[in-house]
């Protein structure tokens, strides 16, 4: 009998990732990190965001270059384990594995806080104990049921994070005053 070699099924698809990255950016970086970033540096936020723009593009061909040279399954784990060894490899899977826990809870904690502003019954302690568990094992149990129902989820997110940006864009771009746009206009310092 010949034995069968498995590997890790390919469900995701180019849609499915794609819509996984935007789904990522858009949640903080589009939703909660631009007001940070405008109400400590003013207009000259914008500028900021161009360069680190530049910096994430630079970033991203070097990962482009590695996935090319790498074909194991693992991204940035998997490249530092082929260039450094396991235990290099080991440390950068546990780093990606804190940021991510503490990127989602910081997502979370923003959306609650959104939330509360408009329902005081979210600035309760026990209710956002209860809507983090009812967020965190709900999408834990989407996930289990299968990586298809995960990425249904998944795109459904994105199309729901986009479609206010794009009726924002449509709707709001011809009450873009440039003179808003001068540096230290609107800071206080």
């Amino acid at each position: 009998m010949k034995q069968k070699e498995e590997g890790l099924k390919r469900e995701l698809g180019v849609f499915g990732l794609s819509a996984n990255i935007v789904n990522i950016i858009v949640g903080a970086g589009i939703f909660v990190i631009p007001a940070i970033v405008a109400e400590n540096m003013g207009s000259t936020s914008i500028v900021a965001y161009l360069v680190c723009g530049v910096l994430i593009a630079l970033i991203m061909l070097c990962f482009a270059e590695a996935g090319s040279k790498v074909t194991d399954t693992g991204g940035g784990f998997a490249y530092v384990e082929a260039a450094f060894g396991k235990y290099p490899g080991f440390i950068v899977a546990n780093i990606a594995l804190a940021g991510s826990v503490l990127a989602d809870a910081a997502v979370a904690n923003a959306l609650i806080d959104i939330i509360g502003s408009s329902f005081a019954i979210f600035k309760s302690e026990w209710i956002r104990i209860l809507f983090f568990a009812v967020v965190f094992f709900g999408l834990a149990a989407i996930n289990v049921i299968g990586v298809k129902q995960g990425m249904g989820l998944v795109k459904t997110m994105t199309l729901l994070k986009l479609t206010p940006l794009l009726l924002l864009i449509l709707f709001g771009f011809g009450d873009i005053e440039i003179t808003n746009l001068f540096l230290g206009r609107y800071t206080n310092h």
